[in-house]
């Protein structure tokens, strides 16, 4: 590729004015130039991107400004590649589609475009990806997915436009390792305001400049020495003479309070959201939930509307839901779930009675049983409970009787009749459910109950129909928009997976709605701890910019007792930097003793609060100081306490420092 009396500008500003270049065949070839030079315009016009106002740039024998645009798509299809800073995919593809896009516009079969694709995701670690949205990618992740669809091409020329600018150290280190290793065989135009890794891979570079619009060939760049600024760090910390104790035993009371409020609190938020994926599977509700139509009617003239809920076609449902997904029946109008029953024939409170597929608790459950043993086959005699159920009985409830009436009338076609039973039932079993709200809860089978209702008659329509009719085949002749079907239909999850499915749809609610109970509960839990981290976060911010103050105080205090000594050094031609090491080394030692003082306090305290409210409300290891992991990332907290730890009190003294410096110390130096 040459460049032939190129010239470019824009308005009154020039920015290349008669370049020739002769940028060869292969290799890497870069361009630097601070921010404004004109680096990702130049990659334009080399690209044929953007037209020069003079001269002409040579693809070959090939001038591209001479070139139809069929010729340039034909160029950009074929022979260039092109690799952007903000990478330019498409975000609800998955990696793999964005990486075949160049390959399906050449017209390579599937089965080729995966023969070429697959060792590249392999070779950057992310052939896990593949099949995943880009959306839901990292920067870094989206580099290499940027980069892969560049080399599976597999073009004569790269052109990259600051493709490590928004990367961090890893990602850009594999970023410029693999275009080196494509200016093998390619020529690779980077343009980068980054002269380290200039240094290190590229084989020639350019500086640009704005004078004059000439471009500045450099041959060599000097590497910077190796800074003493680390050894002053040093040393300024081990002069402890510098240091009054008043100033460190001050800076490590308040940091400690800051740091170990900020552990306490992160501990609590961390640990509650932990406790909530944990603890929102751990009841017999999350198998079960119900499943309905909502209308909204609108009134003209009348800023109310109603909304209405009505059961779902079956067959709609069958379509939407998972075919494992057991939908039944809901009876709840035979068997309300409050309903008051009463304890060896005394009334008691209310409790709430929720029917459950089976009692064979299956599938992640079974760490539920804490007392007594399952029934042995599907029978309406039995209940499985609640350890909040088992506290509000009289004494051991494997000797209590549970009496249950339930009465209600019924209409059809003019005829009244009226459904009723009685039932004693015993206690089976008991279980340990997520114990927030705290809601005595009794389950019964569903499908003994299924057998319980065929066998109640209904007297005046048996006599009317000469038939015996029951429950269910009374709920047979009826439309779905009865009011004895209820308004939904029950779902039923018997596996851990149904499960997680089917609280994932309580959340979306679209186009049914969802009412799941487990649902609600882990919700509710959810807002009650993030309003209460919401509450306590403000008060940690405040506290720590309280902390920050006060340091301040304390190291300007300090300063300016020796402002004298201070402006010496200074005449002397003392750095800023070696003052403001000497300068803070006090809160400096003073916070990061009191950073490793409240993360070792942190576990007995976190400790000490997990076990009174697990007392208090049943919940426990609210509190757990998230050393190893937090938000995912391998000890975030413990190192960005750390460095928070430093930078804190650094922070605190240095704009005191430059205030104490510009105001004070140049006529104390004046007196000297």
């Amino acid at each position: 590729m040459k460049v032939n009396k190129l010239s470019k500008r824009f308005g009154d500003q020039v920015l290349f004015k008669d370049l020739n270049l002769d940028l060869g065949e292969k290799g890497l070839v870069a361009f630097i130039g601070r921010s404004g030079s004109g680096k990702s315009t130049f990659l334009s016009l080399l690209s044929g991107n953007l037209k020069p106002d003079e001269g002409e740039v040579y693809y070959g024998n090939t001038s591209l400004q001479k070139c139809t645009l069929k010729e340039l798509r034909l160029l950009r299809k074929n022979d260039f590649g092109f690799l952007y800073q903000n990478h330019n995919l498409l975000e609800e593809e998955t990696a793999f589609e964005n990486a075949a896009i160049p390959l399906r516009i050449q017209g390579l079969k599937e089965s080729e475009i995966k023969k070429t694709l697959s060792p590249l995701f392999k070779t950057f670690n992310i052939e896990d990806l593949e099949d995943k949205p880009v959306s839901f990618l990292s920067g870094g992740e989206k580099a290499r997915v940027s980069l892969i669809r560049v080399l599976a091409k597999k073009p004569n020329v790269i052109f990259a436009d600051e493709p490590t600018g928004s990367l961090d150290k890893e990602n850009t280190q594999i970023v410029m390792e693999s275009l080196k290793k494509a200016s093998q065989d390619s020529l690779v135009l980077l343009v980068t305001h980054e002269t380290k890794y200039v240094r290190e891979f590229a084989d020639s570079y350019y500086d640009l400049e704005k004078q004059e619009g000439k471009i500045t060939p450099i041959k060599s760049l000097k590497k910077k020495g190796d800074s003493q600024e680390n050894k002053w760090w040093f040393l300024s910390l081990l002069k402890g003479k510098r240091m009054k104790n008043s100033t460190f035993f001050s800076t490590l009371g308040a940091c400690f309070i800051a740091y170990l409020s900020l552990f306490i609190t992160l501990s609590f938020q961390n640990s509650s959201q932990e406790i909530l994926t944990e603890e929102s599977r751990n009841t017999l509700l999350y198998s079960q939930a119900s499943i309905s139509k909502e209308h909204v009617i609108s009134y003209e003239n009348s800023p109310l509307s109603l909304i209405q809920s009505t059961r779902p076609n079956l067959d709609e449902l069958k379509s939407y839901l998972p075919k494992e997904m057991q939908i039944k029946e809901n009876f709840s109008f035979f068997f309300p779930p409050n309903t008051a029953f009463k304890v060896n024939g005394f009334p008691h409170q209310e409790a709430s009675f929720y029917p459950i597929y089976d009692f064979s608790l299956k599938d992640g459950f079974e760490n539920l049983l804490i007392a007594g043993d399952l029934p042995y086959a599907e029978t309406f005699d039995y209940l499985i409970i609640n350890e909040d159920f088992a506290e509000i009985l009289p004494s051991n409830p494997f000797d209590q009787y549970i009496d249950i009436s339930v009465s209600c009338g019924i209409e059809f076609e003019g005829i009244h009749d009226n459904f009723s039973f009685t039932k004693r039932f015993k206690i089976a079993a008991i279980i340990k459910e997520f114990p927030f709200l705290g809601v005595p809860r009794a389950y019964y089978s569903y499908q003994a109950f299924v057998s319980f209702l065929k066998e109640i008659s209904l007297p005046n329509l048996s006599s009317l129909y000469k038939e015996n009719i029951n429950i269910l085949s009374f709920l047979s002749f009826l439309p779905d928009d009865s009011p004895y079907h209820s308004d939904s239909w029950n779902l039923y999850a018997p596996t851990t997976d149904l499960r997680k499915t089917l609280f994932h749809l309580a959340k979306e609610n679209n186009p049914f709605v969802v009412r799941s109970e487990a649902y609600e509960l882990a919700n509710g839990f959810s807002s009650l701890t993030n309003s209460f981290s919401s509450l306590c976060m403000p008060f940690v911010i405040f506290e720590i910019l309280a902390t920050m103050f006060i340091v301040a105080i304390l190291l300007l205090s300090s300063f300016l007792k020796k402002r004298r000594e201070a402006a010496i050094l200074y005449g002397e031609g003392s750095s800023f930097l070696s003052l403001f090491l000497l300068y803070s080394s006090p809160g400096v030692l003073g916070s990061f003793f009191a950073f490793f003082l409240s993360l070792f306090l942190s576990l007995p305290v976190s400790f000490f609060l997990s076990s009174y409210l697990e007392t208090q409300v049943g919940i426990g290891n609210l509190f757990r100081v998230p050393l190893t992991s937090y938000l995912g990332v391998p000890y975030f907290l413990p190192i960005l306490s750390f460095f928070i730890s430093l930078l804190l009190p650094m922070l605190s003294a240095l704009f005191p420092l430059r205030i104490s410096l510009r105001n004070n110390l140049s006529e104390e130096l004046k007196e000297e």
